[in-house]
């Protein structure tokens, strides 16, 4: 089974937003939403060369 990016993203920010509900350590906050927005950002890349 394939996860899309966007659903990944979308869990990366979920978590990132259950660990700062937690008062988790903001590095790994940051970290989690790093990746998301990487992620994010390499679809975004990709689309714009496929067309």
């Amino acid at each position: 089974m394939l996860i899309s990016n966007s659903k990944i993203a979308d869990t990366l920010r979920e978590i990132a937003n259950t660990l700062e509900e937690q008062e988790e350590n903001p590095y790994k906050i940051r970290a989690y939403r790093r990746a998301a927005n990487v992620i994010q950002r390499y679809m975004r890349r990709r689309c714009t060369k496929m067309k």
